[in-house]
């Protein structure tokens, strides 16, 4: 496989991010995380990149609410801390939740969704293991997802296709992205990586996601198949069908700020009322819509 490198330094993101109304000719959603200066618990946004305007939808009376990923009808996935931690299905539209939770769990989180309304994510079971499931919210039907030999599988993205990606432990102990196409687990990272997460898939089969090199910096990477774009500027979180990529770096002050590459244009995403507090905090995109809303 060829490892193609995106010509970004640090000088130029740290330029790049310090234009934040900048705006991008086009109509996606994003969805994302932030923490505000009033606690360390996470708040949720839908962010317009068109007008750089961000709308808060955080679930009622919930400590911490975050989303994850967002469909093409506007069908938003995350979970909130209320009780517990449950998954929630959120309508951008119309604002109705769902709370999702996976049979006698004690904690849901859901990460992915496509437009058949297939949601993908984690469970901890009552003895405390993790476990990933697909959930078909139109037949109300779990599924958990396991493997013989590895462990911790973390499903986080759903193509339209039904293609998953993720991360899980391998035979040796080490972190890998993964892809499952329902049959069987193929392990997807760019040469020389010691750890690799997934994030996205899109309709296309391509992939987003980070990795450690043996230097132990964190890249973001993008992968089409044959060859892996990757980032100097941090994790890469989504990616739609347009090959738009969204993810999160950091600023001088070490505060998490998002990024939105879309061609050669780069923006920063970047909350009004996020804050940094040690030993996080900021700004954290997670997921690009596909259709143009407007």
């Amino acid at each position: 496989m060829i490892k193609k490198f995106l010509v970004l330094s640090l000088f130029v993101v740290i330029f790049l991010f310090a234009s934040v109304s900048q705006t991008l000719g086009c109509h996606y959603l994003v969805v994302g995380n932030y923490f505000d200066d009033s606690s360390n618990s996470a708040h949720c946004f839908v962010y317009n990149p068109t007008n750089n305007q961000f709308t808060n939808h955080d679930f009622p009376g919930a400590s911490t609410s975050k989303f994850w990923a967002i469909n093409d009808t506007g069908y938003i996935v995350g979970e909130y801390v209320l009780n517990g931690t449950h998954g929630r299905l959120y309508n951008y539209y119309t604002g109705v939740t769902v709370t999702i939770d996976y049979p006698n769990s004690t904690t849901t989180r859901c990460y992915g969704i496509n437009n058949d309304l297939v949601i993908v994510g984690i469970y901890f079971d009552t003895n405390g293991d993790r476990h990933s499931f697909s959930y078909d919210y139109n037949a109300a039907t779990f599924t958990t997802i396991d493997h013989p030999q590895y462990t911790n599988i973390a499903c986080i993205g759903i193509n339209s296709h039904g293609d998953i990606v993720g991360g899980l432990t391998d035979l040796d102990g080490q972190r890998r992205a993964f892809k499952y196409d329902g049959a069987d687990f193929y392990i997807v990272e760019p040469p020389n990586a010691i750890k690799s997460n997934a994030h996205d898939i899109n309709s296309n089969g391509e992939i987003a996601g980070w990795y450690y090199d043996i230097n132990c910096f964190r890249y973001g990477f993008y992968y089409n198949g044959s060859e892996f774009t990757t980032f100097k500027l941090g994790p890469s979180t989504g990616n739609n069908d347009d090959g738009v990529i969204i993810g999160k770096s950091f600023d001088n002050s070490k505060k998490e700020i998002g990024y939105l590459i879309d061609g050669n244009n780069t923006i920063c995403i970047d909350h009004p009322d996020a804050v940094f507090k040690n030993p996080y905090g900021g700004t954290r995109p997670t997921d690009i819509s596909n259709k143009v809303y407007y």
